[in-house]
Parts: C-alpha cells; sequence; structure tokens
C-alpha cells in the first residue's frame, strides 16, 4: 500500500484511512452498546477481527476498513465524551468561562481523532489541548519506560521478576487492573445522553447534528446546531 514495512500499526491505520473511498468509514462500522460514560474497545475489536477473518477482503479493501475502524473508535469517545459535557453543563460543574479539555496518550497521536474530539467539545465550549505528537504515545510504552527510569533512578522500589511471590509462604502481591484518578463520578451520570450525538455527525466539516426528545412530544428531532469550524490547541 506504499507504506515503509517498519511504520507503526496507529500510523498505518490512520495513513491508510486517507486513501478510503468518500464513504468508507462507514462501510464496516457498527458501534457497540455502551451505557453511562464506560467504554467496550473490546467489542469493537471483535467486530474487525471477525471482518478480517470472515469476509474475503482484498488489497483495495484496506483502506475503507482502516477508515472504518478509526471512525468507529473516534465516535464511540466521542459518544461517551458528549454524554460526560452534557452532564457537566447541567450541574454546572465548570463556572469559569475557561473550560479546558486534555487529551494525551496514543489516541491523542491520531488527527482525526484530534479534529472531531475538538469539533464536540468546541460544542460545548470547551477549548481542547493536545500534547506534541512525540510526546503522545501507547499508555503500556508510557508505563514500560517509567520503569526504566524508576531502574535508573530508585531501584529499590522496582520488584525483580527473580523476587515475585510465587509460593504460599511468601507475601501476596497485590495487583490492580484499575486505579481510581482522583474521584469517580461515573455512577452519578446519566446512562443515555439527554441529546443524542449523530455518529457520522462528527466526521468531516458537517455541523454536529443531535436528536432528542422534546418533554411535550414523543418524537425524535433532528438538529444541526454547530457550525463553527474545529481547530486544534497544541500545548
Amino acid at each position: 500500500m506504499g507504506l515503509p514495512l517498519k511504520t507503526h500499526f496507529a500510523t498505518a491505520l490512520e495513513e491508510l484511512a486517507l486513501k478510503a473511498s468518500p464513504e468508507g468509514y462507514l462501510r464496516f462500522h457498527k458501534l457497540p452498546h455502551r451505557m453511562g460514560s464506560d467504554f467496550n474497545f473490546n467489542n469493537i475489536m471483535i467486530h474487525y477481527f471477525n471482518i478480517i477473518h470472515k469476509s474475503n477482503l482484498s488489497t483495495d479493501d484496506l483502506p475503507d476498513l482502516c477508515a472504518s475502524a478509526q471512525f468507529t473508535v473516534t465516535a464511540h469517545l466521542c459518544k461517551a465524551l458528549s454524554l460526560v459535557f452534557e452532564y457537566v453543563e447541567k450541574e454546572k460543574i465548570f463556572l469559569t468561562t475557561k473550560k479546558t479539555l486534555i487529551v494525551s496518550g496514543g489516541v491523542a497521536a491520531n488527527k482525526y481523532i484530534r479534529g472531531c474530539i475538538t469539533k464536540v467539545s468546541e460544542y460545548y465550549g470547551f477549548n481542547t489541548c493536545f500534547p506534541p505528537p512525540k510526546l503522545c504515545t501507547d499508555n503500556a510504552e508510557m508505563i514500560a519506560w517509567l520503569g526504566l527510569e524508576l531502574l535508573e533512578t530508585n531501584p529499590q522500589c522496582v520488584i525483580r521478576a527473580k523476587d515475585i511471590p510465587i509460593n504460599a509462604s511468601m507475601p501476596p502481591l497485590r495487583i490492580e487492573d484499575r486505579w481510581p484518578i482522583g474521584i469517580d463520578i461515573r455512577n452519578e451520570l446519566p446512562q443515555m445522553s439527554e441529546k443524542r450525538l449523530k455518529a457520522s455527525s462528527i466526521h468531516g466539516s458537517t455541523p454536529l447534528i443531535f436528536y432528542f426528545k422534546p418533554k411535550e412530544k414523543d418524537v425524535e428531532i433532528e438538529s444541526e446546531i454547530y457550525e463553527k469550524s474545529a481547530s486544534l490547541i497544541d500545548c
């Protein structure tokens, strides 16, 4: 496909997605079920693995497949983000007029994801700040690098492989797959947004579209209520 053999997977996906057909980002996309602010990336992964293994794809299909995968992940992020922004706005959590969303990690290196997140953030009055792409690395890589730094500066706090408890006579080793950062308010968030973001409207320069149900009517109304062009803020 014209990409260097040693191109990082995420970079290759983003570059191939740029070669997709105009509607290619919708060709294979399927959003997973999501309630509240929790994500469901496992279902996204399974969906695309099934397509790769069960469909008779050709090389010509790869750009559309990459664009669809990129869009699906981005729409999943933006829908959860919209729900949280809606809650923050309703509860008046940030009273200051200067509100900033900071996005980091591997996903923040993707220009498409940056643009879509910025588009949603601006609608809710948030500036969006991204570290330079060279600092937007995968979480696993950052954790591994932290381990290297600890070995250099404070090796006493690192448990080496030979010292990991492996029998009942040794003290147990506690491992947490998740650790809270700040106050966890997930249980306070609504399960569904009052204004449902239309996923395809995050794509490109089209205005954001929301569906909502007025209290006096049991019908959904489509509302195009975002027309500003998205801009990126690097920090």
